[in-house]
């Protein structure tokens, strides 16, 4: 048990009524288990499913869980949304695919002395279990993130622990969304010199992935250059 800390889970939403209601038991089981006091905030964001409904049902059996809905789908702009309505100084973002309780843990305790915790997936010593073309194209992407943007780190996107006095300025100084918005707070945030750890994880699919890879990494190659050579600086 944790019962010092304060933490808030943020889960964009999106399409997922197939997996929403047994993730997130399972999610406020196991906090329940180590962590006193917490909120999971699921920011549904342009479900044509059921998603919202079902978030809403969950909001009634469980006084942790708040819930807000965007029109559009936007996970970039859902994730900065639940960033800047957290109630904790500690914030972890989760997805509903990629939930890591062990990697929680730790990164609470590294928060101690760190601005930013990263979950890398391509750590040396994580353990990346997904089919090889998701881990390839991953690979491609971060590389090519960290050339264009002079990043220093193996991973740029994915699950994540902020201090929010640390990084609230900051994310309220991003204007990017969808992919662009976790690449854009790194790079700030780097910039600004605060002090950010990766650390490994295991990683397996739970799910094949939904998403068109080539249509996701123009539109966040066109993003990276936005970055760096736009005026959003």
């Amino acid at each position: 048990m944790i019962p010092s800390k304060t933490i808030s889970i943020v889960i964009p939403i999106y399409n997922e009524e197939e997996i929403l209601k047994k993730v997130v038991e399972k999610l406020v089981y196991d906090l329940k288990k180590i962590i006193k006091n917490f909120e999971v905030l699921l920011v549904e964001n342009g479900s044509t499913d059921k998603s919202f409904a079902i978030a809403r049902e969950l909001k009634k059996r469980y006084s942790e869980i708040r819930i807000k809905h965007l029109p559009k789908a936007n996970y970039g702009l859902a994730l900065k949304t639940g960033f800047r309505l957290a109630k904790s100084d500690l914030i972890i973002n989760f997805s509903a695919d990629w939930v890591d309780i062990f990697f929680l843990k730790k990164a609470i305790i590294y928060s101690k002395n760190y601005d930013v915790v990263l979950a890398s997936k391509l750590n040396i010593k994580s353990k990346d279990l997904r089919p090889i073309t998701r881990r390839i194209s991953g690979l491609l992407f971060h590389q090519l993130t960290r050339l264009i943007l002079g990043l220093p780190f193996s991973d740029t996107h994915g699950i994540r622990l902020i201090k929010r006095r640390s990084v609230q300025k900051i994310i309220n100084e991003c204007l990017l969304g969808e992919e662009g918005f976790e690449a854009e707070m790194l790079f700030k945030s780097h910039k600004a010199g605060l002090k950010i750890l990766e650390l490994p994880v295991v990683i397996r699919e739970s799910r094949p992935s939904r998403s068109k890879i080539a249509k996701i990494a123009l539109r966040a190659l066109c993003q990276l250059f936005k970055i760096k050579y736009a005026k959003i600086l």
